[in-house]
């Protein structure tokens, strides 16, 4: 197995020799899908390379700043255009599996012939050619410790995007994947010039009216189960709209049912369509929703980690329970 700097190296040495570069995010893109990408995307470019970059369905609400950063064209913007493009290499970030890239990028990333994956995830399978795993609290340290180790320009916008990634999927370093290392990272984008106080408005304190009226609906569905160790929320796709928000601002709801101090386990069941929904698992202190995850295909981390099934509502949330119950 490769160490950490023969794999810098290895990706450094495919980077210098593409001219043109595919950066792939995840399905329901975060901070740290957008941060990273971005980061790598706008070091590339200054390198003189070509670069394209796509997630989901683009930047959301609380990451429009980046808009003025660098272009990030959603799944289908990037399909129609270059569906049948061959990129010199595809590099994915944040990406627990390949088919997380979801299925119109899935099928571009399968037609190129020089694949990097650099994720946290530590059930990655090691889908590409060059595979960077490391449990870390997110891709933007890896990504962070790339810039570093190859002599990048880390400018403002660099530290910006980067402390982004990091602030959100630490739950603003309050989450136990926040390591030592993590508070240097941070302390080392506040020297290059990270505005945490514009960030932190941005991402945490801007919300609207419409995700304000989906907190409230998210948290009159809860209910609590075996002691009220196990907290369940749902939300529907015409729920969401109905409140006036959109699909991207159920990212953090979940946070409503685990900060209720009783609970070990909460979950948030999010309808795709009727018969596919998207479920969210959170732990605090014993239980490994990794490995609950991947009883249903999922993955992620031992503290927050997901997976897709089919079925209704209630059928889901009945399956979650059964499993939950084994972990309390």
């Amino acid at each position: 197995m490769k160490n950490k700097n023969e794999l810098i190296a290895e990706i450094s040495g495919l980077v210098e020799k593409s001219n043109t570069i595919l950066i792939l995010g995840h399905v329901s893109p975060d901070g740290d899908c957008f941060g990273s990408m971005a980061a790598l995307g706008m070091e590339f470019i200054r390198k003189g390379k070509t670069v394209r970059c796509a997630a989901g369905d683009g930047l959301t609400y609380k990451y429009e700043f980046i808009r003025d950063y660098i272009e990030i064209l959603s799944a289908e913007e990037l399909y129609d255009l270059y569906k049948d493009t061959d990129f010199d290499l595809v590099i994915t970030v944040d990406t627990a599996d390949k088919y997380r890239v979801g299925s119109l990028l899935e099928k571009v990333f399968d037609r190129q012939k020089c694949s990097v994956a650099i994720d946290h995830h530590i059930t990655n399978p090691c889908f590409s050619n060059v595979n960077w795993i490391e449990d870390r609290s997110s891709a933007s340290e890896l990504v962070y410790e790339y810039l570093v180790e190859t002599g990048a320009d880390i400018s403002v916008r660099t530290a910006n995007v980067l402390f982004a990634g990091i602030m959100t999927d630490t739950g603003n370093f309050t989450y136990s994947n926040t390591t030592s290392k993590t508070f240097e990272i941070a302390a080392e984008l506040v020297k290059y010039g990270a505005e945490t106080s514009f960030l932190a408005e941005e991402i945490d304190r801007k919300r609207t009216l419409g995700a304000t009226l989906l907190v409230a609906h998210a948290i009159d569905t809860m209910t609590l189960h075996h002691d009220n160790r196990i907290a369940v929320m749902s939300v529907s796709y015409d729920e969401i709209y109905g409140c006036g928000a959109l699909p991207e601002d159920c990212e953090n709801l979940i946070n409503f049912a685990r900060d209720i101090d009783s609970v070990e386990i909460a979950v948030l069941i999010r309808e795709i369509n009727p018969l596919r929904h998207k479920v969210s698992l959170r732990s605090k202190k014993y239980a490994d929703v990794a490995k609950f995850a991947a009883c249903f295909g999922g993955g992620g981390h031992k503290h927050a980690a997901g997976c897709t099934l089919d079925g209704t509502t209630v059928e889901i949330k009945k399956k979650i329970l059964e499993e939950a119950e084994k972990l309390i």
